[in-house]
Order: C-alpha cells, then structure tokens, then sequence
C-alpha cells in the first residue's frame, strides 16, 4: 500500500467489507474505527495497540449496545 496511503486504504477496505452488512450506522463506525487503528498503527509500528483497541470496541458493541438500545426502546 506504501506508508503515506495505508492508513487510507485499509481504511476503505475495512469500510466497504463492513459496508456489505447493510447496515448504515456500522459503516460510519467502521470507518472511524479503521481510521483510529490505521494511525495507531503508523503511530506505535505495531499491532498491539490496534488490536487491543479493536477487541474493546467490538466487545463494548456485542454486550453494550443491546442494553443501551433496550434502555432507549
């Protein structure tokens, strides 16, 4: 991909992978979230932190967001 577009590309990746889920509002999440790992990444030079901050995310959106939705319902 070459260091000054990566972060870009595997953002859009990761977005249009997600985008085939059909759902508008993970689409939006996809991105920023490939955009915060994608610069941790540049950042560290590793994958530690992007992986750590990864699994917090999908694990706040698997056990969160129902009783979040549930409260607003």
């Amino acid at each position: 991909m070459g260091r000054r577009r990566a972060v870009t590309i595997s953002t859009l990746v990761y977005t249009l992978v997600t985008a085939a889920a059909g759902i508008p509002l993970l689409v939006l999440a996809a991105a920023l979230l490939g955009v915060v790992t994608g610069l941790q990444r540049r950042v560290t030079g590793g994958i530690l932190g992007p992986v750590v901050t990864h699994l917090t995310w999908s694990l706040g959106m698997l056990f969160l967001l129902p009783v979040v939705l549930d409260a607003a319902g």
